[in-house]
């Protein structure tokens, strides 16, 4: 996984580079640099025993903790230094090596998802994996516009005069458009409501299977470190309160707080499956 994961951040690169129709900017190249160091450190380490034996499900979280600390601190540092340069903001456009990062966690995460609900036992667990591996894809291929992006393919006419952006997707017609990121705020502010308040209301309701139920599906606490900043970011954006932060957030980083929910939903994936995988074991 981790390998076909950096192979397919250096197809990205690659495939920029060599298209006249995607502009190349100084961050995309730091997308060929994780993608090296992604298949480097993917063919030296043994994932699968960090992942798969006893207690992976916790160290997989506590891996994410800290790498969503470090990558908060390097997006303030960032933002401090370089948050007005011409490249960050090229990271930050359709095609940037933000929304191309979002957009393969999203389809890594709808792949794991799916083999979830395959070694669920539950029926409920397995229609829920199911929905969220179908979600994760819609949603990846969204941020792709089905693949618009990469192939240059000219929006029909009768979307392009419903959709905000011209392009071949849902989440940019017109209705829509105006409040997904609002939709996007709610819901990563249920998932962080869920993810707080979920043991104690198992605690509360000791016998009831629809709490319990969200006790398994809520993600751990650590993984608030994507989760929150996202849901904050997004919201700030969505009702302007960007404008009174003396431009440290600007318009366009809505593509941030999608990557940090999809680096989120990417991590919670694995535990999921590393726990599901200890208790089929178990049966």
């Amino acid at each position: 996984m981790m390998c076909a994961l950096g192979l397919s951040l250096i197809g990205v690169f690659a495939v920029k580079l060599i298209s006249s129709s995607l502009q190349v900017a100084l961050t995309d190249y730091l997308l060929l640099i994780l993608g090296f160091a992604v298949v480097f450190i993917g063919s030296r380490f043994n994932f699968s025993d960090f992942i798969f034996s006893e207690g992976g499900w916790q160290r997989v979280n506590f891996l994410f903790f800290r790498l969503g600390l470090a990558l908060s601190f390097l997006l303030v540092t960032l933002k401090f230094f370089a948050g007005d340069s011409s490249s960050y903001i090229r990271s930050l456009e359709e095609g940037g090596i933000v929304e191309w990062a979002s957009f393969l966690l999203l389809l890594s995460s709808a792949y794991i998802f799916f083999y979830c609900s395959r070694i669920a036992r539950p029926l409920f667990l397995k229609t829920t994996y199911r929905t969220f591996s179908v979600l994760s894809f819609v949603v990846g291929m969204e941020e792709m516009s089905w693949g618009q992006m990469l192939f240059r393919w000219k929006t029909p006419e009768q979307v392009s005069l419903i959709n905000a952006q011209g392009e071949t997707n849902l989440h940019n017609i017109q209705l829509i458009h105006s409040h997904a990121d609002l939709a996007y705020g709610v819901i990563l502010l249920l998932v962080i409501i869920a993810s707080i308040s979920s043991a104690r209301l198992v605690n509360l309701n000791r016998e009831s299977l629809f709490f319990d139920s969200i006790a398994q599906l809520a993600p751990s606490r650590l993984l608030l470190v994507y989760f929150l900043p996202a849901c904050v970011l997004i919201l700030c954006l969505y009702f302007d309160v960007h404008e009174y932060t003396n431009g440290f957030t600007v318009r366009g980083e809505e593509e941030v707080a999608e990557l940090f929910g999809a680096i989120g939903l990417f991590a919670y994936s694995i535990s999921k499956v590393s726990l599901l995988l200890r208790l089929s074991r178990s049966y």
